[in-house]
Order: C-alpha cells, then sequence, then structure tokens
C-alpha cells in the first residue's frame, strides 16, 4: 500500500506544481497501478490522459489492454 500512497503523492506534485503530464508519464502510473493491483483505476486514467490532449502510444494502449484482461479475469472469479 506504501507504493500506492506514494504514487498518489507523486500524481497530486505533479499538478500542484502545474507540470502537464505526457503520455510517457501516463503509462508508468497505469503501469505502476497494475503492479499494485489497482488495474480498475487505469481506464479512468487513461481516459484523463486523452482528456488532457496526450495521444496514446502503443504502450499506453497496452497498459490499457492489461488492465482490461485483469478486470475481465477478476469478474470471472
Amino acid at each position: 500500500m506504501f507504493f500506492y500512497r506514494l504514487l498518489l503523492h507523486i500524481q497530486t506534485s505533479i499538478y500542484i506544481q502545474g507540470v502537464k503530464p505526457d503520455v510517457v508519464t501516463y503509462t508508468i502510473l497505469m503501469k505502476a497501478l497494475i503492479r499494485v493491483d489497482k488495474f480498475h483505476k487505469v481506464p479512468a486514467v487513461y481516459e484523463e490522459m486523452i482528456l488532457s490532449g496526450c495521444t496514446p502510444d502503443r504502450k499506453a494502449r497496452a497498459m490499457l489492454r492489461s488492465a482490461l484482461r485483469y478486470i475481465k479475469q477478476a469478474v470471472k472469479s
């Protein structure tokens, strides 16, 4: 849980400082969410990325697909 809280702190700090995240930042965030089993939050991050004006690249789309697979498996269980 520490890693997840650290991740949220970093994300909040980025916004407070006025730094605009890019596609790499969003992709890293999505990958980290998957690693700490918060994969259900990835679609919202992906949508936020698009709404902020970032164009998803191949890696960002792969993170979304991975998260959706985990969600599908969780629903089946």
